[in-house]
């Protein structure tokens, strides 16, 4: 199959091996990103905070304060 240079250097995955030990890092850094996520949502929830949107259209953390929820 003919393809142009211009191609080949857009869509460079296309044209190389897989690279296992890249992929394995990637795959680490978005677990560890995604863990720390649910981490610090975790901790917050502990806190008794959560997102509020003003009427502004802007979030603040608020406390709760119903027991309810």
């Amino acid at each position: 199959m003919r393809s142009s240079t211009l191609f080949r250097i857009t869509n460079f995955e296309l044209y190389t091996r897989p690279n296992k030990v890249v992929m394995a890092l990637g795959l680490l850094g978005l677990t560890i990103s995604v863990g720390y996520m649910a981490y610090m949502r975790s901790q917050y929830e502990q806190m008794g905070l959560y997102t509020a949107v003003d009427s502004e259209g802007q979030q603040t953390l608020m406390k709760r304060q119903s027991r309810w929820s």
